[in-house]
């Protein structure tokens, strides 16, 4: 019998005393020629079975082949050699601890990483030692294993054969932080250069797409992406990934995997729009902006909203400063194109409802949820964000009022079904933020519509009455405030101030116990009401849970408080409180603080 044929016969049953094999395999090493390799094929076809696996640890032969990787191995040894270690350590921790503390076993894959013909067989093993094992892992990494993978997918004269397990391996690396501080930035290109071709293959696309955007979430790469001038290309990318989503040469589950993928891009986009250097890069005047502004008027076609959203997020993330609103506002009327949007995707969300309403009620249970109304639910909370930062500069307020923006916000409000809370949020957001120190527009809030609709805080109300969210509330509450506050002081205008149902969301900011801050603009929205008409209905609303919370206010909250009472004794609701032992105890307690100079119809105290 052979040696080869001992090593066979002694791999045929699992009680054999093993160990013997490393020395048969010693000899036919030394003796040189055929026969070695030919019994190291003989192991690394035992080791295919997992009980094996064991068997060859512990017998030392596992140890025997690590021992064999060497650089200048030949391929056909080379070859065995792999096959041996890469079977001996998938599923096996063991083994795999065995080849992480070799002395130079996990170097010396890594060099081979790179070997024509040692190359698919070196990286298969890496991804059977770091699949499932975050300690095999990070000990590639430390090995330097990302650079060297990113050279095998930068190399231009690849096949997917040859890079799809690199990539493989490279996906459980790149989420550990060490990775992506390993990452060199010059990898980056090379990513977005195969992404933006369209010959790259469904399974190496994913898998590419996941490695970027997982970077991409490291800072430093998402500044390189600037300093190397990438952004545009980071741009195409998403628009081949995008396109392919509705390629008919793709099956669904591809679609799903390819769409699951691109996800991420999105995020990946707005956060490098939100960079400082961003806009000092790429000026509004450049090339990518203008394909960004292009994309924001893709609206008319549903298919192309994916694009619309990224706009707005990177619109949203740009608009910090004042200078820049002005500019995208009196250049580019982005504001304008923003109203469009919104009208576009309320329209697009209720023709959505009808068309899930249609649906068999089977079907409709199957698909439960936003469903395909929620790209428009997401492109509406994207366009409101950009409104919100064109809102807050005094100087454009009335303009953007003036071009359209109560109508849209209105539009937003009018939705019905599920997920359009957070849509409801965002136009009250606006809405508030129009209100605050503009005058006109308060005037324009508060007064009936040219159409003989109902004023735009009327169905802001009844707004508040229909939400469940405490946010959405709180921020039409605080516009009731802006708006109180703004006419107040202008005693021409006190009368179009108060509208029914003033009083309810001012004392649920009172009675509301997360923010404090809220609370007291709250109490000053209430003294100011309390200031004319809208008295009677503060006092209606004024019961017994509003008095626990107001008396125990202390501070700057009991001064609004007492101011609150001081305007009712004063006003209308005089005579309705005169004498009420609870009011008269408040005030007293009000008045032993800094309100000793409020002077009162009735009397006066010094």
């Amino acid at each position: 019998m052979s040696a080869v044929d001992t090593i066979n016969a002694l791999l045929e049953d699992t009680t054999s005393d093993v160990t013997v094999i490393v020395s048969i395999l010693e000899t036919l090493k030394a003796e040189g020629g055929n026969e070695f390799v030919k019994g190291a094929e003989k192991c690394g076809d035992a080791c295919q079975q997992p009980e094996w696996r064991q068997i060859l640890g512990a017998g030392g032969i596992f140890e025997f082949f690590l021992d064999q990787l060497d650089q200048e191995v030949n391929p056909l040894l080379g070859r065995q050699v792999f096959r041996v270690i890469a079977n001996s350590i998938a599923d096996n921790d063991e083994n795999r601890q065995g080849l992480i503390d070799h002395p130079t076993a996990l170097k010396t894959v890594l060099s081979l990483i790179t070997s024509e013909d040692l190359s698919m067989f070196a990286a298969a093993t890496l991804q059977n030692l770091t699949l499932d094992n975050e300690a095999a892992q990070l000990k590639v990494i430390e090995e330097g294993g990302v650079e060297v993978l990113m050279k095998i997918v930068a190399a231009e004269d690849d096949s997917s054969a040859d890079i799809q397990v690199s990539l493989r391996v490279l996906e459980l690396l790149i989420p550990h932080d060490t990775a992506k501080q390993a990452t060199p930035p010059t990898c980056i290109r090379p990513l977005l250069s195969k992404l933006s071709t369209k010959v790259t293959p469904i399974d190496d696309r994913v898998l590419l797409l996941t490695i970027l955007t997982t970077l991409l979430t490291h800072p430093p790469l998402q500044v390189a992406i600037l300093e190397q001038n990438h952004f545009p290309l980071l741009l195409q990318v998403f628009e081949m990934t995008h396109s392919l989503l509705f390629d008919t040469a793709l099956d669904i589950a591809d679609r799903k995997r390819l769409f699951s993928a691109k996800s991420p891009l999105m995020d990946c986009i707005a956060d490098i729009s939100w960079k400082p250097t961003f806009l000092t890069t790429y000026p509004l005047s450049s090339a990518p902006i203008a394909k960004i502004l292009i994309w924001l008027s893709s609206t008319s076609e549903p298919h192309l909203y994916d694009k619309v959203i990224v706009a707005c997020l990177v619109f949203g993330n740009v608009t910090q400063s004042a200078e820049v609103c002005q500019e995208l506002i009196h250049t580019y009327a982005l504001h304008k194109t923003l109203f469009s949007v919104i009208h576009r995707a309320v329209e697009g969300y209720e023709q959505s409802k009808k068309e899930f309403e249609s649906l068999p009620a089977g079907v409709r249970l199957e698909t439960a949820g936003a469903g395909k109304g929620g790209i428009y639910l997401s492109l509406l909370h994207s366009a409101f964000g950009v409104l919100r930062n064109f809102s807050v500069a005094k100087s454009e307020k009335a303009t953007l009022v003036d071009a359209g923006a109560l109508d849209a916000i209105l539009a937003a409000v009018g939705m019905e079904g599920v997920g359009v809370g957070q849509v409801w949020y965002s136009a009250a957001g606006l809405a508030r933020l129009l209100c605050v120190d503009c005058v006109e527009n308060c005037k324009k809030i508060t007064s009936p519509r040219e159409t003989g609709e109902a004023a735009c805080l009327d169905k802001l109300l009844r707004t508040y009455t229909q939400a469940e969210e405490l946010p959405t509330k709180t921020e039409i509450a605080r516009m009731v405030v802006s708006i109180l506050r703004c006419l107040s002081s202008s005693p021409q205008d006190t009368p179009a101030v108060y509208h029914p149902g003033l009083a309810r969301p001012l004392w649920d900011m009172v009675l509301q116990d997360k923010w404090a801050v809220v609370r007291s603009e709250g109490l000053l929205g209430l003294a100011l009401l309390a200031k004319g008409s809208g008295a009677g209905e503060l006092w209606q609303e004024w019961g017994d849970k509003e008095w626990e919370v107001v008396d125990k206010l202390d501070g700057r909250d009991l001064e609004n408080a007492g101011v609150m009472i001081v305007n009712l004794k004063n006003g209308k609701c005089a005579e309705i409180i005169a004498g009420n032992e609870r009011v008269e105890g408040l005030l007293a307690k009000c008045l032993s603080g800094k309100m000793a100079e409020v002077r009162i119809k009735e009397g006066q105290v010094d």
